[in-house]
């Protein structure tokens, strides 16, 4: 059965290191998150890692276990947490928000038509990627000013101590609802800490701000708030969305709950499925989207196409599928050359004579008919319009740098990862291998070096670290990049900054509006030992951080701060 792929990646999340700058060498040892170049503690680290360095190894795995317990096994939290002073936060902030601002200025550009971004971005690259993302046939139907989206950059901190953007996340991203409960159990199993901790922020304050700012940018004004969920669920983050949300009075409706939404023409209404129900219906006036548009309403045209090839390539992963139907999808799914468009009926018959079920019937099933066009139309405002996804590809990625000089006149905070393209673009419409970047990159002295990534993979799939390659699995690397060489980038290795033994990364969690950008101030962190295979994957012995933004001295003040005073009673009962 061709299952559906994981919604997030949560559980697998490429995070991989790259040079910074040019003069930036392979044998720079990592950035120690705790330590300095001589050794000494970090000063806002200094108290905490005095309470660490007591705790004994089987104390450390008995911490493990219960964080995971909490988390309800989907992973566990270090026992260690990952502290930012408040200056380091406020970089970052102000990079995410710049780069934030680029991409919805792009967006907007490209939705009303502009289109001036081309003198970065050719325009031949943005058609390729928009078709390959499955988005195409959106142009005329988004306006410009309803473009929104959760937003959350993968960082690094590179061996210079510099801060780097390796991915960009919008859309249905993970970690949204781990934000209070990885600080809650940090303090919970640990109430040393809560002493020792100057924390500047509650982890609530994110829920708090994206409810107030949904709830002013609601359409109707006054109009209910509610998160739509389409399951099945990878993992219990959800659940854990769906209590923080309640407990702001915030409604989650799913295919299953008793209430449902349904489209009329004037607009989204919330009734009950029972017909002999009292309840009157209520105007939505504002939809957090939790999940992608395509399991949402798979009734419209263009939500369709891309739901056909998302399960025609799901079904091409299984290594069952037979060489009938694995040729007749891999047929189905190449675009005419004359239109460059697919046929979404021919890719449904051939998913049809498949020796694999699809699920194209069940999805469609449980849509909400006519809900994209609702948000077309501005009937109900979202958190998560369509349209927005492409901008996540990894070859857009490249770009970014160059479109926030281009639309704020300013150079980038926090830059991106140098990266180079093995696809040439100089003929339109045809994409041609760049031989000479391809015969530098397999060369023996530089593959070791380097990092081969699939732009549109997710997760730790479509990614080859060169030092980890087997000479086995070389050629049918090089044959895949010649023969589709606009689908691959590579990049320079380098190690990630580091906990203890643990290599880390950071995800700023927010919010991008049609005219703002609003970035949590609890970021998300997770970690994975440095002895893996250099992605930072949480089912592959990795672990998440309770990442807390500090005052830059460390120290804290005489009494408990309130979060942590709110999280250490709610754990013990003391007062």
């Amino acid at each position: 059965m061709a299952l559906r792929a994981p919604l997030r990646n949560l559980f697998v999340s490429l995070l991989l290191a790259f040079t910074l700058a040019p003069n930036l060498r392979a044998e720079d040892p990592p950035y120690n998150e705790l330590v300095d170049g001589q050794g000494n503690p970090r000063a806002h680290y200094s108290e905490v890692l005095k309470t660490y360095s007591e705790m004994s190894a089987i104390e450390k795995e008995q911490f493990l276990e219960k964080s995971k317990a909490a988390f309800k096994g989907d992973n566990a939290l270090d026992p260690l947490p990952r502290l930012l002073t408040s200056d380091e936060f406020n970089e970052l902030k102000k990079g995410v928000t710049q780069r934030g601002t680029a991409l919805r200025m792009f967006l907007q550009d490209y939705y009303a038509g502009k289109h001036s971004y081309t003198s970065v971005v050719p325009a031949e690259v943005v058609k390729r990627i928009i078709e390959r993302s499955g988005e195409s046939g959106y142009e005329k139907l988004l306006p410009p000013n309803q473009v929104a989206f959760p937003y959350g950059p993968d960082i690094i901190r590179t061996t210079n101590g510099k801060w780097a953007v390796i991915e960009d996340n919008p859309g249905f991203i993970g970690g949204i609802g781990d934000l209070n409960i990885a600080t809650e159990t940090l303090i919970k199993l640990k109430p040393e800490y809560a002493n020792q901790i100057a924390a500047k922020y509650d982890p609530m304050d994110y829920y708090r701000s994206v409810i107030s700012r949904a709830q002013a940018r609601a359409n109707p004004k006054g109009g209910k708030v509610v998160i739509y969920m389409v399951p099945p669920y990878p993992d219990n983050e959800d659940m854990r969305i769906q209590q923080l949300f309640k407990s702001f009075g915030v409604e989650t409706v799913t295919p299953h709950t008793k209430n449902r939404l349904i489209v009329r023409k004037d607009g989204v209404y919330l009734r009950s499925k029972d017909p002999l129900a009292r309840t009157p219906e209520q105007k939505v006036g504002y939809l957090f989207l939790n999940g992608e548009h395509k399991w949402i309403d798979a009734t419209h045209p263009v939500t369709r196409e891309a739901l056909v090839l998302w399960e025609a390539h799901s079904h091409l992963e299984e290594p069952d599928l037979s060489p009938r139907a694995r040729k007749a999808i891999e047929a189905a799914i190449r675009p005419n050359p004359a239109t460059r468009k697919v046929s979404v009926a021919a890719i449904e018959a051939a998913l049809e004579k498949s020796n694999f079920d699809n699920e194209l019937a069940k999805v469609v099933h449980e849509s909400v008919p006519g809900l994209m066009t609702a948000i077309f139309e501005n009937k109900v405002a979202t958190n998560y319009t369509p349209g927005v996804d492409f901008i996540g590809d990894k070859e857009f990625y490249t770009y970014v740098d160059d479109l926030i000089r281009f639309y704020l006149h300013e150079e980038p905070i926090v830059r991106n990862i140098p990266t180079r393209r093995f696809g040439d673009y100089a003929k339109p419409g045809e994409v041609q291998l760049n031989r000479k970047l391809f015969d530098e990159v397999f060369s023996p002295e530089q593959l070791p070096k380097l990092v081969i990534k699939k732009v549109d993979g997710r997760g730790g799939d479509g990614v080859w670290i060169g030092n980890k390659l087997q000479p086995a699995d070389l050629p049918a690397l090089m044959e895949r990049i010649k023969k589709d060489p606009g689908a691959y980038i590579v990049q320079d290795f380098t190690p990630l900054s580091e906990v203890e033994d643990r290599i880390v990364d950071l995800r700023m969690i927010s919010d991008v509006s049609s005219r703002d950008v609003f970035v949590s101030k609890t970021p998300w962190g997770r970690g994975l030992p440095r002895s893996g295979d250099g992605k930072v994957n949480l089912s592959q012995n990795g672990r998440e951080f309770a990442v807390i933004v500090v005052d830059p001295n460390g120290q804290a003040p005489g009494c408990l701060k309130a979060v942590l005073r709110r999280i250490y009673e709610q754990g013990t009962g003391a007062k």
